[in-house]
């Protein structure tokens, strides 16, 4: 295997792991804004008249929309973790070899942690991580939406056991918003 496939593979493995980075940065950050809330007691120390409401939209309009990244974000990170727990799970491989790609790539760990674990040297860990990503194969094709019928790249979604890509995920959302607004 040349290095470019091996790159292509540990990049199609890594996904997960990049989501759930998104996915704890996206958090950090809502968390963090949450706590400088602006309070009307606050807004007036910062130079708001008394006769002035302390208007909060512009905070409320911020929380929204970084809950709804979070929102989005928890639902990439389940569908790449279920599609990479699957190819991991449907590759034809050793046993032993699944669990260190399990552990490096949906659990994150080192490789010295995965050696503690599996009770093998970190050098022996390496090559085994190695043969894993030689013998894994990055899944041929994938599902198509269950509402167009396009097919699932990176931005599928599986809800309830069916595949939707983002664009019906964006268009339902805004349908449901408009009927909870009439």
């Amino acid at each position: 295997m040349n290095q470019s496939e091996y790159a292509e593979k540990t990049e199609y493995l890594s996904r997960y792991l990049k989501t759930r980075a998104t996915l704890r940065r996206i958090d950090a950050e809502l968390a963090e804004v949450l706590n400088y809330t602006p309070t009307a007691a606050r807004m007036q120390a910062a130079g708001a008249r008394s006769h002035e409401k302390a208007d909060l939209s512009d905070y409320a309009v911020k929380v929204e929309g970084i809950e709804e990244q979070l929102q989005a974000a928890k639902q990439k990170c389940i569908h790449e973790m279920d599609a990479i727990t699957a190819a991991i799970d449907g590759a034809e491989i050793e046993q032993p070899l699944r669990d260190i790609l399990h552990y490096r790539y949906i659990g994150g760990l080192t490789i010295e942690e995965i050696a503690e674990r599996m009770t093998y040297s970190p050098r022996h860990i390496v090559r085994l991580h190695r043969e894993a990503i030689e013998l894994f194969s990055i899944p041929a094709g994938q599902p198509a939406c269950s509402c167009c019928g396009s097919g699932i790249h990176q931005a599928g979604y599986l809800i309830s056991g069916k595949w939707y890509c983002r664009r019906c995920i964006e268009t339902g959302r805004r349908l449901i918003q408009r009927e909870e607004h009439s």
